[in-house]
């Protein structure tokens, strides 16, 4: 643990303090970092399977009328053009943004760019979004002001190699006369080892907004269950009947009503303890830990029972940023074992593996691992020195793993040793005890032959390939060029800049949320602040809820011919019965949140649409039949909402026939 650690994880003064109560882990916003890419890609993959109906000109909500409902201070790329071509491209290059800010390419402008994509499609359409859409925006927001990229991203990776090679260059023309008789390899600057020299946890303003975010969250959703439904202990229970949004976990929850009670009373008290842990200033990292995995452990429950597709999962993501160094030093220590700490890897320099290894030691291997490399003169001269045959031969033999035990292994069986002692990636060097070391050996090369077309290699053979009065300035210490640098006094008003601007936002959202739960709205003015960063945000709809007026839907549709179908169900005959598992109806979870804000009285406006829709699906694009006779065309439909109220102590009433809207196509 570096010093910085210490003194923010135990040490005493208001620093100290602040430090433990508002401070995140850079290694938690590395977390973050891949977690929310990850998900960023997931939603699109998902949402890439309506493009058309739910995002072109001739989906469920056209352009024209998608504009005129949005405030003046929002925007959305996705109004440019209303064509399947543009909405893919517009996809595409958002999923390429949300690789890069996983990565962490460029990190600070990925973040930002992610940001404006993740909000401009969630502008698009308003009916299809959820809890977890608000949560991921506002999570992306403040990421734009932390440090995401200080750990286990390539932008760390890159500073790291760099700061290393002028390093070692300064030192050797520092010292170019007893370089010169020596021999001895060059060992790398391991990016690892630059996380002694700055403190691993980020207090600052933005960090604090971020926990008070997601703490907002909890508190906002505890403190609007004031149904009488939680004081008698049956919310759980109405929250399970609602059938759109029911798993099998739901129904076999369903069967104890003792435990469906239990969680009822537990539930506000979870909401409302845990994320106050966050914020203790003394040092107790195991009480935030502890925090943290029961959060995560509710998050993930909630995912299982609930039909809501990746919003639990995003808030399981998000609580993640709140685990302490206490969590992070006590993993390391346990992956510290001897095995894999005494590894020493060599390799020759200019070759394939002098690419791909200090990327695999990065972020595959343990930071103590030693990482040095030779030229093939310098391994001749060792050789000879020691009366023997070089050990790295190019270009048969270009790396070589020296386990703790002090065995040497090359080429296929070391690429076998390295899977085999990472914490990540042991389970592929299982079949090291077996002896199947060729397919390592095939996977290395090719890797190796990949990474070599695409990664710049070594620095001086970089830079002799400049001209040389470039090659003068490239190799320059970074004080003869601080000229190009903006001045110390220019980076601190800056950085006050932002810090006094998320203060004052992260003021604002926390009389969001006051207003929210006392039901009291904004000014317009405020409410412009909130539209035009998109920081707006809603917690009412944070499942579990009790909502008592369920059902499903029903279209049957008269065609041409006289023939009667249900539109909803792919043309199959109308049937009014109760299916077994109501949530399957529905194709994913956009379609089904898109259904359920359309039976809200105050979406009547968007049924017209829906019914547009729904004749061009059947009679233009023909894609819910096998025949082209005009015959079978859609005449007119009408969209039957079958309302099953739950009643309370499991009894059961019959559906209701509603009808909401009826369309002649």
């Amino acid at each position: 643990m570096s010093a910085a650690t210490q003194s923010a994880g135990g040490g005493g003064g208001l620093r100290a303090a602040l430090g433990r109560a508002v401070g995140v882990d850079k290694r938690s916003l590395a977390l973050l970092r891949v977690c929310l890419g990850a998900l960023s890609v997931w939603d699109l993959c998902a949402r890439a399977r309506d493009l058309q109906a739910h995002y072109g000109q001739l989906g469920v909500w056209p352009l024209v009328h998608a504009v005129d409902t949005l405030s003046e201070n929002t925007f959305s790329l996705h109004f440019a053009n209303g064509s399947p071509l543009f909405q893919t491209i517009l996809f595409v290059i958002h999923a390429l943004i949300a690789l890069c800010f996983l990565v962490g390419c460029r990190t600070r402008v990925a973040c930002v760019l992610l940001w404006a994509c993740t909000t401009s499609l969630q502008n698009r359409n308003l009916l299809l979004l959820d809890f977890g859409d608000d949560l991921l925006r506002v999570t992306l927001f403040w990421c734009m002001f932390l440090p995401m990229g200080a750990r286990y991203s390539i932008d760390h990776f890159w500073s790291s190699q760099h700061s290393g090679a002028v390093v070692a260059a300064t030192t050797s023309s520092s010292s170019s006369s007893s370089s010169s008789s020596s021999s001895s390899s060059k060992v790398h600057t391991s990016p690892h080892s630059e996380r002694s020299q700055d403190p691993d946890v980020e207090c600052s303003v933005p960090s604090a907004a971020l926990l008070v975010q997601i703490a907002l969250m909890f508190w906002t959703a505890a403190a609007l269950k004031t149904e009488p439904e939680w004081m008698d202990g049956s919310a759980i229970y109405y929250a399970f009947s609602i059938d759109q949004m029911a798993t099998r976990v739901t129904y076999l929850c369903l069967h104890y009503p003792t435990f469906l009670s239990m969680l009822t009373w537990l539930l506000p008290k979870v909401e409302v303890l845990c994320p106050l842990l966050f914020f203790l200033p003394i040092s107790s990292g195991w009480l935030r830990t502890c925090a943290v995995a029961v959060l995560s452990f509710f998050s993930c429950f909630w995912g299982l029972t609930i039909a809501s597709g990746y919003n639990f999962w995003v808030v399981f993501c998000v609580v993640l940023v709140a685990l302490p160094p206490w969590f992070w030093n006590r993993v390391i220590m346990h992956l510290s074992t001897q095995s894999r700490v005494g590894l020493r890897i060599v390799y020759l320099k200019h070759t394939g593996a002098a690419r791909i290894l200090p990327w695999y030691h990065y972020f595959f291997l343990h930071p103590q691992v030693s990482l040095s490399s030779k030229s093939v003169a310098e391994a001749e001269a060792d050789a000879r020195a020691e009366g023997g045959i070089p050990e790295l031969i190019y270009p048969k033999v270009t790396f070589s793993v020296t386990d703790c035990y002090g065995s040497t292994w090359f080429e296929e069986n070391a690429a076998a040793v390295l899977l085999y002692e990472s914490p990540l990636l042991w389970p592929l060097g299982l079949p090291l005890g077996l002896g199947c070391f060729k397919p390592f050996a095939i996977l290395f090369v090719c890797c190796s032959t990949v990474v070599h077309c695409f990664l710049p290699g070594d620095r001086r053979s970089h830079t002799d390939r400049l001209p040389e009065h470039r090659r003068r300035r490239s190799d320059s210490p970074p004080k003869q060029r601080r000229a190009h640098l903006p001045g110390r006094k220019s980076i601190r008003k800056g950085y006050w800049a932002i810090q006094c601007f998320c203060a004052l936002l992260l003021l604002y959202i926390v009389y969001w949320n006051v207003c929210d739960i006392r039901g009291q709205p904004l000014s317009p003015r405020l409410e412009m602040i909130g539209a035009t960063f998109r920081i707006d945000q809603s917690w009412s709809g944070v499942p579990p809820y009790v909502v008592k007026d369920d059902g499903w839907f029903v279209i049957p549709g008269r065609l041409r011919n006289g023939k009667e179908v249900d539109v909803f169900r792919d043309g199959r005959s109308v049937t009014f019965e109760k299916p077994a598992m109501v949530s399957q109806m529905y194709p994913n979870h956009r379609w089904r949140r898109y259904m359920m804000n359309l039976w809200l009285a105050i979406h009547e406006d968007k049924r017209l649409h829906y019914g547009r829709y729904l004749c061009r699906e059947w009679n233009l694009f023909k894609r819910n039949r096998q025949t082209t006779d005009d015959e079978y065309n859609l005449q007119s439909f009408s969209i039957i909402y079958m309302r099953e109220d739950t009643l309370p102590n499991y009894e059961v009433k019959g559906p209701e026939k509603v009808v909401i809207w009826q369309h002649t196509c």
